[in-house]
């Protein structure tokens, strides 16, 4: 019952749209984001190929060089970033 009571609010309210001005446009743009969005949102993902163990290992023995190691902050130091 209540997605009756739903679907008779929808219909009214694409009624009071289609009746205002430029309804007809409004409505036309509306759909075509909606299918758009529908695209989009269905579009399948692509996955990543998994990796090797040698390329997993080699890049783990490299991850520590990349990054540069933080400072560490006094206890008492306002200034902390």
């Amino acid at each position: 019952m209540r997605e009756l009571v739903v679907l008779f609010l929808h219909l009214l309210a694409t009624v009071a749209r289609l009746a205002g001005p430029g309804g007809a446009r409004a409505m036309v743009a509306e759909s075509l984001l909606v299918k758009q969005q529908l695209l989009i949102l269905n579009r399948s993902r692509k996955r990543s190929p998994n990796l090797l163990c040698v390329v997993r290992t080699g890049s783990s023995a490299k991850s520590p060089c990349l990054c540069s190691p933080r400072k560490p902050s006094l206890p008492g130091n306002p200034r902390r970033f």
